[in-house]
């Protein structure tokens, strides 16, 4: 998150088997996925993973959304500095990653593409509106097919500096109205 504002800060959703192991230890892999000013071509590593088909772009060339394999202990070390919050699907919203990915990101729709991503700056700062379309608006309408069961109690704060008094309050303005709704 950034110094400025809490509504700077990047989202990303980890898919994980409902039956893992709760302890993070034995929790197992998962997949990634998340929006942003991704390329497939923004690195030479990038590239090689790619090619070697261990990160895939739903668009392509277009780059944007983009997902992976990782450990649940990698993406806790990578995306869980700040906070994290494990939640799970009742058995009748559940879905198969096929259908998610082409129900949340229509191949032929290019709706996530890094070309339409954008963070409006003034907006992001002060945390009024939803007109952006980044990481958080991805995640909010991810969150919003999956309808996870949600209670702020599950939430984890890893950075001791960012703590409120309300542990939702952490989440950037967008995104802490779609948890609440769920």
């Amino acid at each position: 998150m950034n110094q400025f504002s809490k509504n700077f800060a990047h989202a990303a959703l980890l898919l994980i088997d409902t039956q893992s192991d709760t302890d993070e230890s034995f929790r197992g892999s998962g997949i990634i996925i998340e929006y942003g000013d991704y390329s497939p071509n923004m690195s030479e590593k990038e590239k090689e993973d790619v090619k070697k088909g261990t990160v895939i772009y739903r668009y392509g060339d277009k780059g944007g959304l983009r997902y992976y394999a990782i450990d649940y202990k990698e993406y806790l070390r990578i995306f869980g500095d700040i906070c994290y919050v494990d939640m799970r699907i009742k058995p009748v919203n559940q879905m198969t990653f096929q259908y998610f990915l082409d129900t949340i990101a229509p191949k032929n729709e290019s709706v996530w593409i890094k070309e339409k991503y954008r963070v409006s700056v003034l907006k992001g700062v002060i945390g009024i509106g939803n007109d952006n379309h980044n990481c958080q608006s991805f995640a909010a309408k991810a969150l919003n097919l999956l309808k996870p069961v949600f209670d702020p109690s599950i939430i984890t704060v890893q950075d001791s500096s960012r703590r409120t008094k309300n542990k939702i309050d952490i989440f950037p303005t967008f995104l802490k109205e779609v948890l609440q709704n769920l």
